[in-house]
């Protein structure tokens, strides 16, 4: 792979994660959308791109998952806090 479409594949990245931080999606499930094989190295493309505002964006909805999960109401349903 030339450094020219690293260059470009690394653009297309930040914008697709971009559009994903945008909606709501977690690091982890960014990191499947674009094919990668863990979210450790969509972690690692976006630091080498300047991006910790996306990481810490992709990762925020991580840990919002997490304690939603733990605020599950008496059905066993999780609690996603979207207002009716």
């Amino acid at each position: 792979m030339s450094a020219r479409s690293r260059q470009t594949r690394a653009e297309a990245v930040v914008e697709d994660c971009e559009w994903m931080a945008r909606w709501g999606e977690s690091l982890t499930g960014a990191a499947r959308r674009l094919g990668y094989r863990d979210r450790k190295v969509l972690d690692r493309t976006l630091q080498r791109a300047g991006r910790y505002d996306l990481i810490a964006a992709l990762k925020a909805v991580e840990t919002d998952d997490l304690r939603a999960g733990h605020n599950a109401d008496r059905r066993g349903r999780r609690s996603h806090g979207l207002a009716a």
